[in-house]
C-alpha cells in the first residue's frame, strides 16, 4: 500500500510539474557607458555586453515582440542611476522581471546625463528616476512605476515573476545573500526566567 501511495504521489508530481519559465534578454552598452536591456538585439549605436535570463515565458507569438516595440517607441523607458545604488538595483530588477526594454543612464559623473535628469525631474538630481514616456517616477516607488508601465500599455509581469521578488530584493540590498526570515515572536524566542 505504501508503494502504491508513493507511485501515485510521484505520478501526480510528474504530471503537474512544469519547469520555471525564463526569457532571454540582451544587455547592451553604448560608448558613453549607458546600459540598455532589449528583448532580442541591441539598438543601433550599442554593443552587446551579455545575455541574461529573467523570469517569464519567451514571447509566444511573433506579434508580442512587435507589440512591445510599438509600446517602447511610443513610451520609452529610461532609468537614471548611479553606482552603487541599492534602490536603483531594485528598480532595475522590477523592469527586468517585467521584460521591459529600457535604457539605463549613469548620472554619476556625466554632466549631459545630469542635465537630462534635471530636465525630467524639474531640477532635481535624484536617483533612481525612471521616465516612462512623459511620466516620471522618482525614488524607489514600485507601485508608481508599475502604474506608469501599465498606463503606457506595457504587459503585466509574467506569471511567477513576482514570486521570490522579496527574497531577491533582500539579496540585492545585502550584497547577494538574502537574510534569513525569522517569524518567531520576540517574546517566544527568549525562555521565561
Amino acid at each position: 500500500m505504501k508503494t502504491l501511495f508513493i507511485l501515485t504521489l510521484m505520478a501526480t508530481v510528474a504530471v503537474g510539474w512544469q519547469p520555471a519559465q525564463a526569457r532571454s534578454i540582451v544587455e547592451c552598452i553604448d560608448q558613453a557607458g549607458n546600459v540598455t536591456f532589449a528583448s532580442q538585439t541591441c539598438p543601433a549605436g550599442t554593443t552587446k555586453r551579455a545575455d541574461k535570463r529573467v523570469a517569464g515565458p519567451e514571447p509566444g507569438a511573433p506579434d508580442a515582440a512587435a507589440d512591445m516595440a510599438k509600446i517602447a517607441a511610443k513610451s520609452p523607458v529610461v532609468m537614471f542611476s548611479v553606482k552603487p545604488c541599492d534602490s536603483c538595483d531594485l528598480i532595475r530588477l522590477v523592469l527586468q522581471k517585467r521584460g521591459i526594454p529600457f535604457t539605463e543612464k549613469d548620472a554619476g559623473a556625466d554632466v549631459a546625463v545630469q542635465a537630462e535628469l534635471r530636465k525630467a525631474t524639474g531640477g532635481q538630481l535624484s536617483v533612481p528616476t525612471v521616465t516612462v514616456g512623459t511620466q516620471v517616477v522618482t525614488g524607489y516607488n514600485k507601485s508608481a512605476l508599475e502604474s506608469a508601465l501599465d498606463g503606457a500599455g506595457y504587459p503585466p509581469p509574467p506569471a511567477g515573476a513576482q514570486e521570490g521578488a522579496s527574497t531577491e530584493a533582500k539579496a540585492a540590498t545585502t550584497g547577494g545573500t538574502a537574510p534569513p526570515t525569522d517569524t518567531t515572536p520576540p517574546d517566544a524566542a527568549t525562555p521565561a526566567p
